[in-house]
């Protein structure tokens, strides 16, 4: 069991590089397999040096593998966080980084919807940065009518980070953002 600890210590070090998520899990089982060889090793009354690398190369490959995952959290956050601009249809877009999010029409009575957001990357087309952006909401009005109903939608929004375009995947209505400073 040490000897795999071990192996599985270095695995997760050199894994940290290119797959961070992986390595975190790795790193995890090695320190539950260190501190399961020091208790083998105390009750047998052996020596500790192979328990205790295999805890030390625990203790390095976690937070390593941690700081190689903030990239991934980061990017997928900030080119889309801040405030937006379709001029075609006179449309605002504004994502925070709270979670919550407004789309609206510059008189805020056509379309306005203030709700919270999840984003997440789609994997399927990874040639193009494009996420799936899913709203809730209670507080929106369409067509100058109020609606505190509960409501969710989906956009896919595909982005260069300075000008996205946005697709609404129940209504297939289309938005050209443009990134405001």
């Amino acid at each position: 069991m040490g000897i795999l600890g071990l192996i599985v210590g270095i695995l997760s070090i050199i894994m940290c590089f290119f797959f961070p998520i992986v390595a975190i899990i790795l790193a995890v089982i090695t320190l539950i397999l260190g501190i399961v060889e020091i208790v083998r090793r105390k009750k047998n009354k052996t020596q500790l040096g192979l328990a205790i690398g295999i805890i030390i190369v625990a203790v390095i490959a976690i937070p390593f593998s941690i700081v190689n995952t903030l990239p991934l959290t980061n990017s997928l956050n900030n080119e889309l966080i801040g405030k937006w601009y379709d001029s075609t249809n006179k449309i605002g877009l504004v994502i925070n980084e709270d979670g919550t999010m407004e789309l609206f029409t510059d008189d805020r009575t056509t379309l306005y919807i203030k709700g919270n957001y999840t984003l997440a990357k789609d994997e399927e087309t990874p040639e193009y940065r494009e996420y799936i952006f899913t709203v809730s909401t209670t507080d929106r009005v369409l067509l100058n009518e109020k609606n505190n109903e509960l409501y969710t939608t989906q956009f896919s929004m595909v982005t260069d980070g300075k000008n996205t375009v946005m697709m609404n995947v129940i209504t297939y209505s289309m938005y050209y953002f443009t990134k405001v400073n």
